[in-house]
């Protein structure tokens, strides 16, 4: 675990440079409520206090709690910002280590699944935007919760209320902790303990119901904007190529781009992509059901924590943007720890195989470095607002977002004729 704590270091250490960028401004740079602890209240309870932009409001009261903090303490300057950020990172690999050690009681498995959520280059965004933060923040609180849980789900104690508590933390850095009283209801059913108490579920529904009405109150509405496409279903296809595209980034995390503006939607459940790839995701819930039949119930568990976690950015109810890479930070350490699952059974089955556990151990690091040098390559992307803008214009040629703001970037630097030639070509598109 040191050792990945250091790794960890090093491959971010080029993002602490990296300035505020493209949300940035609205939630730190144009935020003047972040600027005073008088209005740390407010962040509760008024839509004003999360952007200069009366429109852009999106619920997230500790984020803003925690950009105050940084605001007191570094001013306006990012590498405070940036280093608030890799520490929640690391912190979540900790706790990701000791909660799946509580889970399967191995040695061999936690590291891996912490290897593999540490280094790779998927969660760049999450770790190297300060946007990012209510992704890792999320995650901190829920990880503690379910962690406090299963340590305290024995007796209705301390441990059991310091769960509630984190979970309450959770909703309030992002709606994607609502999913934690359905995955604890899934823990439950997949690793039952002998002599446990049952613990009522209620507070965790009540805490629910409460932040739901308290968001509604405050937003002024449920969802984001319409749905993509025009409706339910066109949004609900759109969401099923998304999660396989989810699944190939983290299976091949090539081309990574920080805005999917241009995604395709999908409209009828007879497109051929829509077929498809509704036809991986029912091999991988059949693949669950299998693992849970046949008793492997942490592989079974693992493959639904993926698929549950994404439920509140599924589009369900509609939201800005269809799919982004940050939205992979808590639902990727379902697949993380699957893997690392059938990593570890297939290390015990080479217990007889003569320099086999050594060489599954040597593919394992070098995959992991492999994994490291493509995250210390992506975090290039964040040290530079030309760069990341170009890097988002090469990925996505089409996408207008992208030619505007590297227009407005030339603009801002009096190099006119530059930013006049993007500005036209994003108005052609």
């Amino acid at each position: 675990f040191l050792l990945i704590i250091l790794g960890t270091l090093y491959i971010y250490s080029r993002a602490l440079t990296g300035p505020f960028i493209w949300d940035d401004e609205h939630f730190v740079l144009r935020n003047p409520s972040i600027r005073t602890i008088a209005n740390l209240p407010d962040y509760f309870t008024s839509r004003d206090t999360y952007s200069m932009d009366g429109d852009f409001i999106i619920y997230r009261p500790l984020r803003n709690v925690s950009y105050l903090i940084d605001y007191i303490l570094f001013g306006l300057n990012p590498l405070g910002f940036h280093a608030v950020n890799l520490i929640l990172h690391i912190q979540n690999i900790i706790l990701l280590g000791y909660l799946v050690r509580l889970m399967t009681g191995s040695t061999f498995i936690p590291v891996v699944a912490a290897a593999l959520f540490a280094l790779h280059p998927i969660q760049t965004e999450a770790v190297s935007w300060i946007k990012g933060r209510d992704d890792l923040l999320c995650t901190f609180f829920y990880l503690s919760s379910l962690t406090l849980y299963i340590k305290g789900r024995k007796t209705k104690g301390s441990l059991y209320w310091g769960s509630v508590i984190s979970f309450a933390l959770a909703l309030f850095s992002k709606e994607t902790a609502l999913t934690l009283p359905l995955m604890i209801f899934l823990y439950n059913q997949h690793i039952p303990r002998k002599g446990d108490t049952k613990i009522s579920y209620h507070p965790y529904i009540y805490l629910s119901l409460l932040y739901l009405l308290l968001r509604t109150i405050v937003v002024g509405r449920v969802g984001q904007t319409d749905y993509w496409g025009g409706s339910f279903l066109s949004a609900f296809y759109t969401n099923w190529t998304g999660m396989v595209y989810y699944l190939k980034l983290l299976f091949f995390p090539v081309n990574l781009c920080a805005d999917y503006l241009m995604f395709p939607t999908r409209t009828t459940v007879l497109d051929p992509y829509v077929l498809g790839a509704a036809l991986i995701l029912l091999l991988f819930l059949c693949a669950a059901l299998s693992s849970f039949i046949k008793g492997k119930r942490i592989l079974s568990l693992s493959i639904l924590w993926f698929f549950v976690t994404l439920l509140p950015v599924s589009n369900i109810v509609p939201i800005q943007i269809v799919i982004a890479e940050r939205f992979l930070y808590l639902p990727s350490i379902g697949i993380f720890i699957g893997a690392a699952v059938l990593l570890g059974n297939l290390n015990e089955r080479l217990k007889k195989v003569r320099f086999g556990r050594k060489a599954l151990i040597v593919t394992i690091s070098v995959v992991s470095l492999f994994l490291a040098s493509m995250t210390v390559d992506r975090n290039h992307v964040w040290t530079d607002e030309h760069v990341f803008w170009s890097d988002v214009a090469a990925k996505s040629p089409g996408n207008t977002r992208a030619w505007h703001n590297l227009a407005s970037k030339y603009q801002n630097e009096g190099r006119i004729p530059e930013a006049i030639s993007l500005y036209q070509k994003a108005l052609m598109m």
